[in-house]
């Protein structure tokens, strides 16, 4: 079975420092480039998981850093009977700047949301 890895792009690979344009990118993040490759060494395919619909300009960047993916928002090695929404490729794991990971204790996520938007005010 295929490995695939979900890396957001925004904060996550390059900067973010909220919405400016869709021809604006921040620089890579220090140590992104090496944490892909070595993924890529570990065995996992790599998927760029992006709000962004500027596809080409996701690959423009990434290739000018050398910073390696397989896809942009598609995982081709999905079960073809699967169910896949549009919206979120299926993965094994997800890297993103703003998720939160679920425990399976809704008390400890929503106090993890709250201290979140506590640091944001």
């Amino acid at each position: 079975m295929t490995k695939v890895i979900a890396i957001d792009f925004d904060g996550t690979l390059f900067e973010y420092n909220g919405w400016k344009n869709s021809a604006h990118y921040g620089e890579p993040i220090d140590g992104a480039k090496e944490a892909v490759e070595k993924l890529r060494d570990r065995g996992f395919k790599i998927m760029i998981f992006t709000t962004r619909g500027d596809v080409e300009g996701v690959k423009e960047a990434l290739e000018k850093y050398d910073i390696p993916y397989d896809y942009i928002n598609e995982n081709p090695h999905a079960p073809p009977e699967a169910d896949i929404s549009d919206v979120k490729p299926p993965a094994n794991y997800y890297i993103d700047d703003r998720a939160v990971h679920f425990t399976g204790d809704w008390g400890e996520t929503m106090e993890e949301i709250e201290k979140r938007e506590k640091e944001e005010d």
